[in-house]
């Protein structure tokens, strides 16, 4: 069994065993879950969960634009398929 104090602006440090148990290390994210009254659970969030789940916030559903195409005037991406001129 572990205690942490709850320091003035609300921070504690994770004791050893705890750290050691969820693998968390300087710069991990830590997930608290509710899991009944007074109680929460621990888990450590993988860097990967959340750079997938930013993409997914933000991405926009349309068509993935390239280097070769712009917005047309309505804001729609759209290929330009002109011959490239030889040099």
């Amino acid at each position: 069994m572990s205690i942490a104090r709850v320091r003035e602006r609300g921070q504690i440090t994770l004791p050893l065993a705890v750290r050691v148990a969820l693998g968390a290390s300087t710069g991990s994210d830590l997930l608290f879950v509710p899991a009944g009254p007074g109680l929460f659970t621990l888990q450590r969030v993988p860097r990967i969960e959340l750079l997938l789940d930013l993409i997914e916030e933000f991405a926009d559903p349309g068509p993935v634009p390239d280097a070769k195409s712009s917005p047309d005037e309505s804001g729609v991406w759209a290929a330009s398929f002109a011959p490239e001129e030889a040099s």
